[in-house]
C-alpha cells in the first residue's frame, strides 16, 4: 500500500479491517475516499441501520456500551434519536462526548461478494444506499 493511501486511511480512523466510521459529505471527505478507493466501500447509510449500528456498537470510553444516562446527556433519548439527528444533519456523530468514532464490526455473513470481480461486483468503492445492507450483515 502506497504511504499516501495508508496515511489518508489513517486520518480517517480506519487502522483495521471492519471498521466503519459515520462522516459527513464534503468535497475534501470525498476526495479522500476517492484516493483509498481500492481498500474501503462507502455509501449513504440510512436512518435505520445507523440507529442499529449506534444500539449494537457505539462504545464510549473503557470499550463499554453508553448506558442510559450517557444517551440523555448527549441531548437525545436514546440512539434512534441521536440517529435521527445524524441523517438530518442536525449534528455531526463526532461532536457527541465521549463516544468513540469508530466502530468495530464483525466480519459479514456469507461475505460481501467477490473482491477481485470488476466493477459492479466489486467489495470495495462507492455502494450508495446499498451500504445499508453490507452494514447489517457486519452487526450482531
Amino acid at each position: 500500500m502506497r504511504k499516501t493511501v495508508s496515511r489518508t486511511l489513517e486520518l480517517l480512523g480506519l487502522t483495521r479491517k471492519n471498521h466503519c466510521i459515520i462522516l459527513r459529505p464534503g468535497p475534501v471527505v470525498k476526495g479522500m475516499l476517492e484516493k483509498a478507493r481500492d481498500y474501503v466501500a462507502w455509501g449513504e447509510v440510512g436512518e435505520e441501520t445507523l440507529g442499529e449500528l449506534l444500539e449494537k456498537k457505539a462504545r464510549v470510553a473503557g470499550n463499554r456500551k453508553p448506558s442510559p444516562q450517557q444517551w440523555q446527556g448527549t441531548g437525545f433519548g436514546d440512539a434512534k434519536e441521536l440517529a435521527k439527528a445524524v441523517c438530518e444533519g442536525r449534528i455531526e456523530l463526532r461532536s457527541v462526548p465521549g463516544m468513540k468514532k469508530v466502530f468495530r464490526l464483525e466480519p459479514p455473513a456469507k461475505g460481501l461478494g467477490p473482491v477481485k470481480v470488476g466493477y459492479p461486483r466489486v467489495a470495495t468503492g462507492y455502494w450508495g444506499k446499498e451500504i445499508n445492507g453490507a452494514i447489517k450483515k457486519m452487526i450482531r
